[in-house]
């Protein structure tokens, strides 16, 4: 909804390109049922330069010049539908998740506060959903007007999703050591010392209200969205010839697949360029994208998305109601059969027009054993993608203890979403393509669907890869070194009279490799500025525990000294974790295809749109809306010290590795326990409703199938 997890509005293309795939063979002898409704059109036109009266490109007051009417083109539309699925993914997808783990320090959120930020979007999208596919959908609608509106819509999302980080004072990231006349914040200043950081705005505890103003971005977005994955799909399908719709189609898919891949690797591009530069310069800070209070420019990438959607809204509101299209030539398009025409308009296949017809089929479906499950199945994939999507990030900045400034930048990171866009795309064709081979059918895909969800329930075993915690003082142990603790205790001899109990978190490592909760806690009295990096010095607590000073981070101080900086993690089990996911992600991805093929096999013909569309909002309510949700608490339930300043909690501030892999694992495997046992069920109940049928006499039968493309009542419309 991902590179590393997913997409929800990937999903969303894949759902109706299956749906027109299923619906493309009629066979001979049936009754005639329009795949779609077109807009008339005169099929003597052979020109698509030359649009009908009102149906140019333009806006027929200030610009509708001849050239213009070159772009009126299903190429020039598909051209820029690409643009909007790749905006909606670059910042849904791709920025959003990049950004979590720095919003989450910069405005004092908690995991659960930011999952909710994150499933902001399909709230909103399925608050809106209904109603704007009916109101778009209506004779005489120009679904460009929606499309292009919606563009707007997420593009004022993205501008009001930055506006936090204008709304606050500039983040300080140098730690203040007195020097400068004003009372040093965060150093030992003695028992007789007073402290001016609390009662002021620089102590960041209304930090946390700016949360309200994240969800109403994010729901901005979800509602500018709706209109690409719903008429965007039908306008596309509606404005090209039939038997090139999967085509275009399938390159609009892609485009939503490359957008989150442009969105990860760009965000991690942005993360780290400092968060007020220009303004600030980070090197008069002595601070580097390494440093444990680096945060990096979240911000600018919001900037961008916003502005790209406003610039495509541009194009999009210049293309007319109705794209001719350009079909065969006129010598060889089939002549219109009146009857057939007749039997399209008296078949009744246009839609419920009685509320009883909607009631009998949701019944139908209500009651399909195979159809309620596999959609809970599918429901529970979409909470395992949404919840990586969100929080994956966050998760390997804490197991594996990369900087959040680097966290998607890494080498390894960036291999691992090199990895993860192809597993998924990949995923997904082969699961498509290996039931196209083997002919299966609607059994036979579900137990498809049953055995490879036992290999990802299986593969939640990689959560138990962790490294272990860092040496944390006052934490995981006693300053002291002598022993480990179960409940963090800050303070010690050695800080006793340091006056921190109002002190921010603001880690440094030690040159004993030990991290402490702050320079204050290290017993640091003085703090110095050179060589672009700042440094602590005679703190007194480094000496009650020595460590390990032949590591990394004590291999260049002086056994009194202390960096801004986490001390580097050496656990070498990355690489081991981003392959396991990858293959978690590709098994997933590749049940996504099937599962789709069972739900338009396991229900009537005339039920397929609704079917599709309740599984649509099942995958919101019970899946992606919940995900992030649940994943944010599981992590929130592996922290072992919140952060605290001037008596107002904030963010997390340390996790315990162990329990944070264990409560990953745990969450995992139930809900792939869940969607395992969905499959199972709609499995079995279809192989019970297929020996229920009466077997029928064999009739002979044309082994030609006709398809829609070669109807002639359906092409004429």
């Amino acid at each position: 909804m991902s590179a590393i997890s997913g997409n929800q509005a990937t999903k969303n293309v894949h759902h109706y390109a299956a749906a027109q795939e299923a619906l493309t063979e009629i066979p001979l002898g049936s009754p005639v049922v329009p795949k779609r409704a077109r807009q008339p059109q005169d099929l003597s036109v052979g020109d698509d330069e030359q649009p009908a009266p009102g149906d140019g490109c333009g806006w027929h007051f200030c610009f509708s010049g001849r050239c213009v009417q070159h772009s009126r083109t299903a190429k020039w539309l598909l051209f820029w539908m690409c643009w909007a699925a790749a905006v909606q993914g670059m910042v849904v997808n791709g920025f959003i998740n990049v950004s979590i783990t720095t919003i989450e320090k910069r405005f004092n959120l908690m995991s659960r506060s930011t999952g909710i930020i994150a499933s902001s979007y399909d709230i909103a999208s399925l608050l809106v959903v209904i109603p704007i596919s009916y109101l778009g959908s209506r004779p005489g609608a120009s679904k460009p007007r929606w499309l292009g509106i919606g563009l707007i819509v997420m593009g004022l999302g993205s501008f009001v999703f930055l506006l936090p980080h204008f709304a606050v004072p500039a983040y300080e990231g140098k730690i203040n050591s007195g020097t400068d006349g004003q009372a040093p914040q965060n150093l030992c200043i003695g028992p007789d010392s007073k402290r001016d950081n609390c009662g002021s705005t620089s102590d960041g505890s209304w930090l946390s209200d700016f949360f309200y103003v994240f969800v109403a971005g994010q729901m901005l977005h979800g509602f500018g969205a709706t209109p690409i994955y719903t008429l965007g799909m039908v306008f596309i399908d509606e404005s090209v010839p039939l038997i090139q719709s999967s085509y275009y189609l399938g390159i609009f898919s892609a485009m939503s697949v490359v957008g989150p891949a442009v969105g990860y690797g760009l965000g991690g591009q942005l993360i780290k360029i400092y968060i007020d530069a220009p303004a600030v310069d980070p090197v008069d800070l002595g601070l580097t994208s390494s440093s444990a209070r680096w945060l990096g420019a979240w911000w600018v990438g919001f900037f961008i998305a916003g502005s790209l959607s406003l610039l495509v809204a541009i194009p999009v509101l210049l293309i007319p109601a109705v794209v001719v299209r350009k079909d065969v030539p006129p010598a060889t398009r089939p002549t219109p059969d009146p009857d057939a025409i007749d039997a399209v308009t008296a078949s009744g296949v246009t839609g419920f027009q009685h509320l009883d017809g909607f009631c009998r089929s949701s019944k139908e479906l209500l009651t399909n054993i195979t159809f309620i499950f596999l959609s809970v199945a599918e429901a529970t994939e979409g909470f395992i993608i949404s919840g990586m999507a969100a929080f994956m990030p966050k998760l390997l900045e804490r197991q594996f203890g990369i900087a959040a400034s680097s966290a998607l930048v890494d080498e390894k990171i960036l291999h691992a979403c090199a990895i993860a866009v192809p597993a998924g795309g990949g995923g997904t064709f082969l699961g498509g393509w290996v039931i196209k081979k083997l002919r299966m059918g609607c059994s036979s895909v579900l137990r498809l669907c049953f055995v490879v969800s036992i290999f990802v329930t299986l593969t939640c075993f990689a959560f138990f890869i962790h490294c272990p915690d860092n040496v944390f003082a006052g934490i995981n142990t006693h300053y002291d070194g002598l022993s480990s603790m179960s409940t963090p205790e800050m303070e010690s001899s050695c800080n006793l009279d340091c006056g921190c109990t109002d002190v921010a978190f603001s880690p440094v490592c030690g040159a004993n490799n030990v991290i402490y909760y702050s320079p204050c806690h290290a017993g640091c009295t003085h703090a110095s500025t050179g060589d672009q990096k700042q440094m602590f010095s005679e703190c007194r607590c480094l000496a009650e525990l020595p460590g390990n000073a032949s590591g990394e981070a004590g291999a260049h101080l002086l056994p009194h000294q202390a960096t801004p900086n986490l001390c580097p993690n050496d656990c070498g089990f990355l690489g081991l974790f981003i392959a396991a996911v990858a293959v978690v992600m590709s098994a997933t991805f590749f049940i996504s295809m099937p599962s789709v093929n069972g739900t338009l096999r396991c229900v009537e013909t005339e039920n397929r749109g609704l079917a599709l569309g309740l599984q649509a909002i099942s995958f919101r309510v019970l899946g992606s809306i919940p995900g992030p949700l649940l994943f944010g608490i599981a992590i929130d339930q592996a922290c072992v010290l919140w952060g605290e300043a001037c008596g107002v909690a904030g963010a997390c501030v340390a996790y315990d590795n162990l329990h944070l892999s264990r409560y990953m694992f745990a969450l995992c495997f139930v809900v792939k326990m869940i969607s395992t046992i969905g499959f199972f069920i709609a499995w079995r109940s279809s192989v019970a409703v297929e020996a229920s049928k009466t077997p029928l006499a064999s009739p002979t039968i044309d082994a030609t199938t006709a398809r829609a493309y070669d109807n002639p009542a359906l092409d004429s419309t």
